[in-house]
């Protein structure tokens, strides 16, 4: 089966292994939990909705479905 996927795509996936390898799965996690979430909020603010509260996407009848939760308040701490 020939790969479709796009040069930008392969270079997303090679960059995400290398990030686990270098500085390890915790900080890989946190970087793209980071870029899901602020992908995310931008793609609802860009379509119009206002952002309030947590935003939870369904996930169908067979992936699991995401939350994410409200900003939290800054803390002096």
């Amino acid at each position: 089966m020939a790969d479709t996927t796009t040069k930008a795509y392969r270079r997303y996936k090679a960059a995400l292994i290398n990030l686990v390898e270098q500085d390890g799965i915790k900080e890989a996690l946190s970087a793209v939990t980071a870029s899901f979430v602020g992908l995310t909020t931008f793609a609802l603010e860009q379509a119009g909705h206002k952002l309030e509260g947590q935003i939870v996407i369904d996930g169908g009848p067979t992936s699991r479905d995401i939350t994410i939760h409200a900003p939290k308040e800054p803390t002096n701490g």
